[in-house]
Parts: structure tokens; C-alpha cells; sequence
């Protein structure tokens, strides 16, 4: 008997010396397995991260050939907004994890028994470092986490904004004028552009509607937020709120500048205040709630056909318009017959939210708008602007793409 305990203590010892840690993984006992666990799940949630960037590597089954490494994953508010190689192109065949999506996968594969199981922990953190798994199904999962880097200026900056929207929105001005980057210059009344025009030439790198008013640049500003640009640097007028300085690196690393100078109240009109729909507040309710439900999914790349009978579409157009969204930018629009549409800019989903939260602002004279009960965009948006003129556009065939095939999910 004694032989045989001391063939048992050296085997212990003697076999993870030969065969390396992977031995010891499986050894290891499932409780102290789901302790270790635990233990770096509560510590990880305890410091409740929401706005962070981390580079991992990923060795597993599945990974594309020619993969560049490290990959980069932003998330914002708890969810993924971000994920490019090396050469920041975006990763289109993995959906894109948060730290806590990783937790979630190592406890599915304990529960389904997989036949070997090997994680470490951030000891500060808390966040998985490295996680080998081998399923019972027989593939391979194969992931290191680091540089995690925490962006704690998001709430800040979040809060500075929704303060000078609020100073901005108590003042009450409808009629101004001003200047802006380019050497553009706007006129407003009641909320709406009455002229705009560019002194001199030059783009900017956004898309722009064709009403530049400073309920635009707020409107601009919490998109990017929720977006997760790499950086968000926004000056306010003390006095007013307006946004003075808007310098922003958009995800896919453009960029995106505003001064504004020059700004004026018009006299003339000054004492006109907006006109407000009856049931503005119930609009702004269903608005509010609809956006939290689409931005909660943190859907990114997706299909969707649209038909526009508003003002000013040419004659002739063939329906339905058919766009694609990836990376959560517009990179497709045509029509029915899939020709490329080149008179209106490509609209994400987001972009109408934008527009309905402007236009309740703006004095519309009536708005009629309708969301997906399942994942919040709007699919019915008709609005008669103070202009008098007429936005109607109806969405469907919704089609989001999550997977490593690019398979669409309907909706």
C-alpha cells in the first residue's frame, strides 16, 4: 500500500512536469475550477467597467487564414461597438464579445462538460486572460485578453452633454445665426435652416442633412457617444451651451471637426418660440424608449429596404431602396433595380432617430411614427417639417448579421 500512495504522489508530480499545465487544467477539481471562477466573475462585476478597449488574440477553430493579430474590441455602455485586425479593418466573421460574453462562454462549456478547461485571471481585475477550452463536440477554443484599457471619460463626457443640451434647450432661441468650420454660415428661424452656405471648398467628414442647426451638432455628438468613438473632445459655450469646438475620431478612424464662431441671436424673430406638437412629450417618450431597445443589441451590420415618398424625390425612382449598414456606417444604397443611389446620403437606423429628435425640436407641424415592437428602429416615420415639406419613409426586410458566415437573422 505504501508503494502504491507513493506511485500516486510522484505520478502527481512527475506527469505535469512531462506533459505541461494542460494536465494540470484537467486535474484540477470542478469546484475549485468553478471557485476560481466565481471568484474572478464577482470581482470583475464589482469594479463594473462599461466603457473600455481591450486586444486579444484568438487561436481557436474557425479563424479566418491571413488573420492579422492583435485584434481590437471597443464596448461602450456595456455592449460591443467595435472589433478590427491589426490593420484596423473590421472583423466581420466573429460577432463582437464584451469581457463579460467571455465569463458566459466558459460557463456554458463547464456546463456541457468540455473535456478540458484551463483559465487564468487578471489578478486585478478580474477579466479572463487566457482561456483554452477543448469542447466535447471536438473543436478548439483558444483565446489571450490584454492591454484591456478603461475610457472612465465617457460618463464625463456624457454628462457634460446632456448639461449644455439642457442649458441650451432653456434658453429658448430659435432665430440665430453662425459661422462654422469651412467658413460656412447658417441662418435659422424658428428652429429651421433658412440659408446655409459654404464660402469655401472643402468637405467635411460626416454626413450632414441639409438642416445644420445646434440641435444637429447635439444630436451628432450622442450618436458618436453611442457609436464608440475612439475620441470625443467637445468645448460648450458657458453661457448659452451650444457646442463652441467638436473634434471627434469616429470607430472607423475618420474624422469629424466643428468650430463654431460668430454666433448671434436674430432679434427680429427672437421672441417667436417654437411651436410644439400636442403630443410632443408622448413622442419624445416613445422615441426615448424605442432607441434604448435598438441601441441595447448593439446591431452594427445590417440589411434593410425602405421606400421614400417625401418631397423632393426624383421622378422615376424605382422601389424598394435596398441599403446595407456594417460597422455602423452606410456603405450601400440603391433602388429596385440595384442601381446605385446617389441624391440622398446612405442612412442608418441610427440617422433617423437623429432626425425624429430633431424635428420634434423643430417646430414640425405633425409627426406620425411607428417602431419595431422586437428591436425598437422605427419602420413607419411621416413628419411635415415647419418648412411645410414632407418626410415619409417606411422600413422593412430588416436583416442583422452576427455569425462568422455573415448568414442574415431576420428580424
Amino acid at each position: 500500500m505504501k508503494s502504491i500512495r507513493t506511485l500516486a504522489i510522484l505520478s502527481y508530480w512527475l506527469i505535469p512536469a512531462v506533459l505541461g499545465e494542460d494536465y494540470l487544467a484537467m486535474l484540477e477539481p470542478q469546484d475549485m475550477f468553478e471557485e476560481k471562477f466565481n471568484a474572478a466573475k464577482a470581482l470583475w462585476q464589482s469594479i463594473d467597467i462599461q466603457d473600455y478597449q481591450y486586444n486579444f488574440t484568438d487561436y481557436g477553430d474557425g479563424v479566418t487564414e491571413h488573420t492579422l493579430y492583435p485584434f481590437v474590441s471597443q464596448v461602450r455602455k456595456g455592449a460591443g461597438v467595435s472589433l478590427v485586425d491589426a490593420e484596423n479593418q473590421p472583423i466581420l466573421w466573429t460577432k463582437k464579445q464584451t469581457l463579460d460574453r467571455y465569463f458566459d462562454l466558459i460557463q456554458n462549456q463547464l456546463d456541457q462538460g468540455a473535456t478540458k478547461l484551463n483559465v487564468t485571471y487578471n489578478q486585478a481585475q478580474g477579466y479572463p486572460e487566457r482561456i483554452q477550452i477543448n469542447t466535447n463536440e471536438g473543436t478548439t477554443i483558444h483565446v489571450e485578453i490584454h492591454a484591456v484599457i478603461e475610457f472612465p471619460q465617457m460618463a464625463a463626457i456624457q454628462a457634460e452633454l446632456d448639461a449644455s443640451f439642457a442649458k441650451w434647450e432653456s434658453q429658448g432661441i430659435e432665430d440665430y445665426d453662425f459661422e462654422f468650420t469651412l467658413h460656412g454660415s447658417s441662418h435659422i428661424e424658428n428652429g429651421t435652416v433658412v440659408s446655409s452656405e459654404l464660402q469655401s471648398g472643402g468637405e467635411l467628414e460626416v454626413e450632414w442633412t441639409q438642416e445644420q442647426t445646434m440641435d444637429t451638432y447635439f444630436a451628432l455628438i450622442q450618436s458618436q457617444l453611442d457609436q464608440g468613438a475612439k475620441v470625443i473632445d467637445v468645448s460648450y459655450d458657458p453661457i448659452k451651451g451650444f457646442p463652441e469646438h467638436i473634434r471627434i475620431v469616429t470607430v472607423e478612424d475618420k474624422t469629424i471637426r466643428v468650430d463654431i464662431s460668430d454666433f448671434s441671436v436674430s432679434t427680429d424673430h427672437s421672441s417667436q418660440r417654437r411651436r410644439l406638437l400636442p403630443n410632443a412629450a408622448a413622442l419624445q417618450a416613445q422615441l426615448d424608449a424605442a432607441r434604448s431597445k435598438w441601441q441595447s443589441q448593439g446591431i452594427l451590420n445590417y440589411d434593410y429596404k425602405f421606400t421614400n415618398f417625401g418631397s423632393n424625390i426624383p421622378e422615376g425612382v424605382v422601389y424598394p431602396f435596398a441599403s446595407q449598414v456594417r460597422n455602423g456606417a452606410g456603405i450601400s444604397l440603391v433602388d429596385g433595380t440595384n442601381k446605385e443611389i446617389v441624391w440622398t446620403k446612405k442612412q442608418t437606423l441610427d440617422s433617423y432617430f437623429g432626425l425624429i429628435q430633431h424635428q420634434l425640436g423643430a417646430g414640425a407641424r405633425q409627426m406620425d411614427v411607428s417602431y419595431d415592437s422586437k428591436r425598437g428602429f422605427p419602420n413607419r416615420i411621416y413628419v411635415v417639417m415647419a418648412s411645410g415639406q414632407i418626410f415619409h419613409v417606411e422600413i422593412f426586410s430588416f436583416t442583422y448579421y452576427q455569425r462568422r458566415s455573415l448568414r442574415g437573422s431576420n428580424k
